[in-house]
C-alpha cells in the first residue's frame, strides 16, 4: 500500500490555495466594503440564520473569524484547517481541533448563541482537550 500519492497531495495542494484565495478575497472585501461589512454583521442575527441552512450559517460565521485581523496571513494549513472544521463542527457530536481551530470554532458558537444553531462540543489539542475530548467520547 502506497503512503503518499502525489496526485493526491497536489490536489490537496490546490484545494488549499483555492479556499484561502476565497478567504482572502472575503477578507479584504470585508475591509473595503461597508455594504459587505454589515452583511456579514447581520449574518448571525436570529432572523438571518432562519432563512439559511445550519451547515452554511456555521460555514460563513467561521470565515468570518478570518475578517478583522488583517495582519495575519492566512496560510494554506489554515484553509485547510477550516475544512476540517467547518463540516464536522456542523454534523458531528465532538471535534478534536488544533488550537488556532478551536478559537476560530469557539468564537463562531458565541456569534450564533442565541440563534437555535448548535454546533459540535470542540475540544483543543493542546493541554487536557485530548483527555477531555476522550473522556467525552466515552461517555
Amino acid at each position: 500500500m502506497q503512503l503518499h500519492d502525489a496526485g493526491l497531495a497536489d490536489t490537496k495542494d490546490k484545494l488549499a490555495a483555492t479556499v484561502k484565495g476565497r478567504l482572502d478575497l472575503l477578507r479584504s472585501a470585508h475591509e473595503t466594503d461597508g455594504e459587505f461589512r454589515r452583511a456579514v454583521r447581520h449574518s448571525n442575527h436570529a432572523d438571518a440564520v432562519a432563512n439559511t441552512t445550519r451547515t452554511r450559517a456555521i460555514v460563513r460565521t467561521l470565515a468570518a473569524t478570518f475578517f478583522p485581523d488583517r495582519r495575519m496571513v492566512i496560510k494554506p494549513n489554515d484553509a485547510i484547517d477550516f475544512l476540517h472544521a467547518a463540516i464536522p463542527t456542523t454534523y458531528c457530536d465532538a471535534v478534536l481541533l488544533d488550537g488556532a481551530t478551536w478559537d476560530r470554532v469557539e468564537r463562531a458558537r458565541q456569534k450564533l448563541k442565541g440563534t437555535g444553531i448548535t454546533m459540535a462540543t470542540a475540544f483543543p489539542g493542546r493541554g487536557d482537550g485530548v483527555e477531555r475530548f476522550l473522556t467525552h467520547l466515552e461517555k
